[in-house]
């Protein structure tokens, strides 16, 4: 199965994203800048579908990772 391409709305901190549901894994490509993950893919794991769903609705994805994603689900960069 692996990873299916999201359709995210447009974003001025993140590039795609990616969910592999059977390992519960949301990824993650944030866009080039300052930051230290700006530019990188991180895998966060064992995101449940429905936090994915709300990701795909919330009016802003940025905040929605920094607010819901980063603070309650383990991540590790992606190759």
């Amino acid at each position: 199965m692996g990873f299916e391409k999201l359709p995210i709305k447009e974003s001025t901190s993140i590039a795609a994203a990616a969910h592999d549901r059977r390992r519960r894994m949301l990824r993650v490509t944030f866009k080039p800048g300052r930051a230290a993950h700006r530019g990188a893919t991180y895998d966060y794991l064992d995101v449940p579908p429905r936090v994915v769903d709300e990701f795909l609705e919330a009016e802003s994805l940025g905040r929605f990772v920094n607010w819901r994603i980063k603070p309650h689900y383990r991540y590790e960069k992606a190759d």
